[in-house]
């Protein structure tokens, strides 16, 4: 009987662990149609996260900058990651275009000035409350408004319509209200 029970708990053990995880890619390392929407979906969830704290950060108290500033720092820190799964489509499925801004997106200067601009929001607001914010801002404004949030729009696009779900997920990226005003000259 103990021997029965052992057999069978090791060959329900065997198969749990050789089960593919959920989002596993597949054997050629594409990510697949679901993989591609969902990274879009996650994507366009953190630069919701980033326009939120843009659009609001006026309302915000020193306490909730802090804590707001460090939400959007994570979903910065997240949309490399994202990145990196659109970007296993290859170049021949994001194109010229869309692997251009894939690239332009990895310096430093695009996604690692955010981050670095936002860590500086965070560490103003721990040793000086009240302190001015406008520089800080005024760089990831830059940043975004023109040049990460097109690239990102080039990037989306492509990996949607490539997958042949242009018509099923965000193929732009939505913006926040200071890219209306703001002057990229």
């Amino acid at each position: 009987m103990k021997t029965s029970t052992l057999a069978i708990l090791a060959s329900v053990l065997s198969t749990i662990a050789a089960a593919p995880t959920r989002l596993a890619p597949r054997q050629d390392g594409i990510p697949s149609t679901q993989e591609v929407a969902n990274a879009i979906n996650k994507w366009h969830s953190d630069v919701s996260t980033v326009n939120s704290f843009l659009d609001n950060i006026g309302d915000f108290s020193s306490s909730k900058i802090i804590q707001q500033a460090q939400a959007t720092l994570d979903a910065v820190n997240d949309e490399p990651k994202q990145l990196a799964v659109l970007e296993a489509l290859t170049d021949t499925n994001l194109g010229t275009a869309g692997q251009a801004a894939a690239d332009r997106l990895k310096t430093t200067d695009n996604f690692g000035g955010i981050k670095s601009a936002l860590e500086n929001i965070i560490l103003v607001e721990h040793t000086s409350p009240g302190v001015d914010l406008e520089d800080p801002l005024a760089s990831i404004n830059q940043i975004r408004c023109c040049g990460v949030l097109n690239d990102i729009d080039l990037v989306w696009s492509a990996a949607a319509f490539s997958s042949g779900i242009g018509d099923q997920v965000p193929t732009a990226a939505p913006k926040p209200k200071p890219c209306e005003t703001f002057s990229c000259a």
